[in-house]
């Protein structure tokens, strides 16, 4: 709002125009608007699926684009049955998308859409049975058979970029490297009197309490401290450096450290590097 703001003010509007059409009012209709369709566009449903982004399979929406004509098809039955009853799928996948189209990070949310799936999936077979229904005994079995044929298809693909593609295709962003990194620290724990850890790579504090097996009890009494800049819990010191072995600053605690560096650091200096499955470099580990 603030840049649309400022150019209304470049272009000498007047200012009761500006604030007429830029206000929270109007930018956060808008923004909502936005938000709530994202759920319903193709791309999010059949194509590549939403966010988080590690959640994503490559090329892989979150329905088999065989089921597309039948839910289409389930829409439209479902909108002119006169029944009211046959209406609750409908509002149902209108209603869901609301409270996720509030939020403004991470859309279209995969976790916040969840709650949708359930009615498009009878929705699609609605309009599968209702179609088949109106066929005769022989149309009817080429379209079953058909309909499995794609739908299989569907199903090896997706396996085929899950388990072949998706560990390699953007893996930076799937926190590969973190269990290994967290237990080759472990090992020399006791040893140390600081592990410092750059942030730069996100979503540290969780997989460092999952992998050191972190006591709850523990980790409440420090106050469940996270990963805020310059502080942590245990010898765990977070930063938010790319390579703290080589960006020191007065904040750094001093002792017998362990440095975790981003993987694009200079690695002449490491002890241990830690590698993705495709080769490149997660961590380099560096002891002081």
């Amino acid at each position: 709002m603030a840049e649309q703001i400022q150019e209304n003010g470049i272009a000498g509007t007047n200012n009761l125009v500006t604030r007429l059409f830029h206000n929270k009012v109007v930018n956060y209709s808008f923004a909502f608007i936005s938000n709530y369709f994202e759920y319903f566009s193709g791309s999010f449903l059949f194509m590549k699926g939403g966010l988080p982004i590690w959640y994503n399979v490559p090329r892989m929406g979150l329905i088999y684009l065989t089921m597309l004509p039948f839910i289409a098809l389930g829409v439209i039955l479902l909108a002119l049955n006169k029944n009211k009853t046959y209406k609750i799928p409908l509002i149902w996948i209108l209603i869901a998308p609301i409270t996720a189209a509030i939020t403004t990070d991470d859309v279209p949310n995969i976790n916040r859409a969840v709650v949708m799936f359930p009615m498009i999936e009878i929705i699609a077979a609605y309009g599968f049975l209702s179609f088949i229904n109106k066929l005769r005994l022989r149309l009817k079995q080429i379209t079953i058979l058909l309909t499995s044929i794609f739908l299989l298809y569907n199903f090896l693909y997706f396996l085929e970029q899950y388990f072949v593609h998706a560990p390699f295709h953007r893996n930076w962003y799937r926190q590969e490297g973190f269990g290994e990194m967290v237990k080759t620290v472990k090992n020399s724990y006791s040893n140390v009197d600081k592990i410092i850890v750059t942030k730069s790579l996100g979503g540290i504090y969780p997989l460092v309490l999952f992998y050191m097996q972190y006591d709850p009890k523990e980790y409440l009494s420090e106050g469940s401290p996270k990963d805020k800049d310059y502080t942590g819990f245990g010898k765990f010191f977070f930063v938010p450096q790319a390579c703290p072995s080589k960006e020191k600053d007065n904040r750094f605690p001093t002792g017998k450290n362990v440095y975790i560096d981003k993987g694009e650091c200079e690695e002449s200096l490491s002890d241990k590097v830690i590698l993705r499955k495709d080769g490149s470099r997660v961590f380099n580990i560096v002891y002081e």
